[in-house]
């Protein structure tokens, strides 16, 4: 394959559901295997909607996979620091595959990272390597590094054992509904429980003050908040490598030493990853902008990871020696940047400018995250997460909306039920006493179904206490009447959103969603 850009975008604390590492699954796949009908991007979007039901939030398990497939090209950086950023490997094990020796390479870094690490390559009985077969390939043309392990069907031969491996088609999601059901069931409930065991292991492992796991690149082992520390000058770079190392015995996460990679591109991409993560992003700067980009003139990384972290991370904290004297900065561009910075507008801004002695730093950096984290903690709980209620013929809206949410620091939850709006009541409670929002989506689904769920939730509100606020219904293809007095209960307020003429979640709808009557964020 060539390995990925991540899909899932962001979590409101740490970047994976396992500490220590960038993401939980690193999905490798060979590119001709989504070519056409794009069978992986169905599948990867799919089973990130079953990971969601079975841990019962969405976003909080993290994959990664590359959507670059570019059959000239090379291994870079970035493709080798997500491999060993991740925690688990998923193979999607084709004769394209097996004929490619980007996948191959990629199995190889993980294999190797994974031995490596203190746990190994196993979580108990288990590999951290999962076989997704997309044809009955026999055992002996796997991979060595799959070991011992079974894999996991995803192809419609009848016989599974096939020797010729001839037969069996990747199973369509769409045509075949039920086997595909079966098969995403089986692989969901085995990562779930291999990442659930694996935590365990962690904290048993930090209870007995056990070494950690090797860190992702750019990545601390720690649990704690996440502090991404921007590149620096050559003449700060002492200077950041104490600081890193100072507030990491604090019990920070810091994410630092980017770049790697160097090529803007995808420079950009792993600092935007890591700063949108991160409760506090902190920029040294001093007399020079620091390193060019590699192929932009102009643009040095200190700059640009500055400008990327805005908006981003929660705040920025921006520090300069206290005897720096900007008007003697050489560089004009630069020298009207950090007067700038100091002395401009910073109402909305985000950031915090410093001018300060080296030793106290790390004391102010700590100071600033204790208060990011009592805002953070005082935000937090039902006022900002929504029950997403579908029905499963419209879970991939549901995902897509669950995405948006997360981007606007919304915690969603997805909450899918088959045909039965009266199964799984108590899990349906359960999930509505989390949240202050609920989404039920009308799309494939009978509007008598959508009335049931209203119904339902409202009852349970009513009669449970519970602190739903705010009711929806979203109205996603295909195109249907949008009166929204036929789902009005009585005294409550139930919005409806009109997103049925559109095959995409348009910005409108969601910015409904989290109006002043909405979601609050």
């Amino acid at each position: 394959m060539r390995g990925g850009a991540r899909d899932g975008h962001n979590r409101s604390v740490d970047m994976a559901f396992l500490p220590g590492f960038a993401f939980d699954i690193f999905v490798s796949y060979s590119h001709v295997d989504n070519l056409g009908d794009l069978w992986v991007n169905k599948f990867h979007d799919r089973l990130e909607i079953a990971l969601a039901k079975q841990h019962g939030r969405a976003g909080v398990i993290t994959l990664w996979r590359d959507k670059r497939l570019h059959g000239n090209q090379l291994f870079d950086n970035t493709i080798k620091a997500a491999v060993e950023g991740s925690a688990l490997f998923l193979a999607i094990t084709s004769n394209g595959y097996l004929a490619s020796d980007y996948c191959l390479q990629e199995l190889r870094w993980f294999h190797a990272k994974a031995e490596a690490e203190p746990q190994g390559g196993r979580v108990g009985d288990t590999s951290r390597i999962c076989n997704v077969l997309l044809a009955p390939l026999p055992p002996e043309r796997w991979p060595v590094e799959y070991g011992r392990s079974s894999g996991f069907p995803f192809h419609d031969a009848d016989d599974p054992n096939d020797p010729s491996g001839a037969l069996g088609q990747p199973t369509d999601p769409e045509e075949d509904r039920l086997r595909f059901k079966r098969q995403m069931n089986a692989l969901t409930v085995a990562l779930i429980q291999t990442l659930q065991a694996f935590h365990a292991a962690l904290e048993q492992a930090t209870a007995a003050h056990a070494p950690a796991p090797a860190p992702a690149a750019s990545a601390s082992t720690s649990a704690g908040p996440r502090v991404f520390v921007a590149d620096v000058s050559d003449a700060l770079a002492g200077h950041r490598r104490r600081l890193v190392s100072e507030l990491r015995t604090k019990g920070l996460a810091v994410a630092s030493n980017v770049p790697p990679p160097y090529e803007a591109e995808a420079h950009d991409a792993r600092v935007r990853e890591l700063t949108q993560e991160a409760l506090l992003s902190v920029h040294l700067l001093d007399q020079t902008p620091g390193r060019e980009v590699d192929g932009v003139d102009g643009q040095t990384y200190p700059l640009r990871q500055l400008e990327l972290a805005r908006g981003r991370a929660s705040s920025q904290l921006i520090w300069v020696p206290s005897d720096l004297d900007t008007p003697t900065v050489e560089d004009e561009a630069y020298r009207g940047i950090l007067e700038n910075l100091e002395n401009g507008e910073r109402e909305g801004s985000g950031h915090d400018f410093v001018r300060g002695a080296r030793p106290l730093l790390v004391s102010q950096i700590v100071d600033k995250v204790a208060q990011l984290r009592k805002r953070a903690e005082a935000q937090a709980g039902p006022r900002g997460s929504v029950l997403l209620d579908t029905h499963l013929k419209d879970q991939l809206y549901a995902l897509e909306l669950s995405r948006l949410l997360v981007g606007r620091s919304i915690q969603p939850y997805i909450n899918p039920q088959e045909d039965d709006p009266n199964k799984n009541l108590e899990a349906f409670e359960s999930r509505l006493r989390q949240v202050s929002s609920l989404v039920i989506l009308f799309g494939q689904v009978s509007e008598a179904w959508v009335r049931r769920r209203l119904g339902l939730a409202l009852q349970m509100s009513v009669i449970n206490d519970l602190q739903v606020k705010s009711f929806f219904v979203l109205i996603v293809p295909p195109a249907k009447a949008s009166d929204a007095e036929r789902f009005a209960r009585g005294p409550v307020q139930v919005q409806l959103i009109d997103n049925s003429g559109s095959p995409d979640l348009a910005a409108r709808s969601v910015d409904t969603l989290c109006g002043a009557d909405g979601v609050p964020a």
